[in-house]
């Protein structure tokens, strides 16, 4: 049996402040850490509850433990975009980890001078064997 876990721990988060650039066209500069950080509505346990409710093992014929570790942005409405794995385990265990998290409710996206903001966010996703 396969344990799916996600697990935020050593989180990064990238944020998106407007700068004009040339031809009055908007640019971003990165700025990395900011507080607070994007989060999934009900905070950490929830996420841990969405995430072991709706991660599936992809191919029980595979005894495949490890981590995807996905980065994506969190809109100023709070919807989740531009997903990247930027590290993976086999293909199926990638497409499942970026299924679920495209199931996601809505975040509470960062605030900066009480205005929503786009960030970027880091999160593990731990898929680990059972007993």
């Amino acid at each position: 049996m396969l344990l799916l876990i996600g697990l935020l721990c050593s989180i990064s988060v990238k944020t998106q402040i407007p700068a004009i650039g040339p031809n009055d066209s908007t640019q971003y500069i990165l700025i990395c850490p900011i507080e607070p950080q994007p989060s999934f509505p009900g905070g950490y346990d929830a996420f841990k509850l969405f995430l072991q409710k709706n991660l599936k093992n992809p191919d029980p014929q595979l005894d495949v433990q490890g981590r995807v570790i996905i980065s994506f942005i969190v809109e100023k409405n709070g919807s989740l975009t531009h997903f990247e794995i930027k590290r993976g385990l086999q293909n199926k265990f990638n497409e499942e980890a970026l299924r679920v998290l495209k199931l996601s409710p809505k975040w509470i996206p960062v605030k900066l001078n009480g205005k929503p903001i786009r960030s970027g966010y880091t999160v593990p996703i731990n898929f680990t064997l059972g007993q």
